[in-house]
């Protein structure tokens, strides 16, 4: 089921070629320990309802019971003696009939509240990767802007370096040339 759902993000009609890195990427994320840990959050739940179903199945054989003796007493023709068993049955059966409706309820109530706990990790997980993402564009953004600082800077000692060397080629004495060479150099290389 898990592959099924990572597959089910893919819209394969719009896109067919798609490749098959991508596809990885998507079922990753149904496998390994998140995997792990949700077959065993399943199978603890699981557990639960099964425990609750068995105790709401004890409680329905043991409502049956009091019914069958309630017919019994109500079918015998000496109501007087058994009037005070039967009242006792009838009220045994009300308990029983309501803790039946708690169990249900119950089960009920631990399937919204694993199903919100499972939300609000994943809502917290969305938060915290879209938190990451726009601390990573500002990061990006800021990088670019410098890269592009250093691109100028190096634009301009290359501009200053042509014309200082065009400069050096025009000049015939070559013992300027040498001493100008070296100002470049100590320049450029601080």
């Amino acid at each position: 089921r898990d592959v099924e759902r990572a597959l089910a993000e893919i819209d394969f009609k719009k896109n067919p070629d798609i490749d098959e890195l991508t596809l990885r990427r998507l079922a990753s994320k149904f496998a390994g320990v998140a995997l792990d840990k949700r077959q065993r959050e399943q199978g603890a739940q699981r557990g639960l309802v099964t425990r609750e179903k068995k105790k709401t199945a004890k409680y329905l054989a043991d409502i049956k019971q009091l019914q069958q003796k309630i017919a019994a007493v109500s079918d015998s023709t000496s109501t007087k003696t058994y009037s005070a068993e039967t009242s006792q049955l009838i009220a045994e059966n009300q308990k029983l009939l309501q803790e039946i409706q708690e169990l249900k309820q119950a089960e009920t109530n631990i399937d919204k509240s694993d199903r919100d706990k499972e939300y609000q990790k994943l809502l917290y997980k969305v938060q915290k990767l879209e938190k990451e993402s726009k601390e990573l564009k500002k990061a990006n953004n800021t990088l670019m802007k410098d890269n592009r600082d250093l691109k100028n800077i190096v634009d301009a000692i290359k501009l200053g370096l042509t014309k200082d060397v065009r400069e050096l080629i025009q000049e015939n004495n070559i013992e300027i040339v040498k001493k100008r060479m070296a100002q470049i150099l100590h320049s450029t290389l601080g």
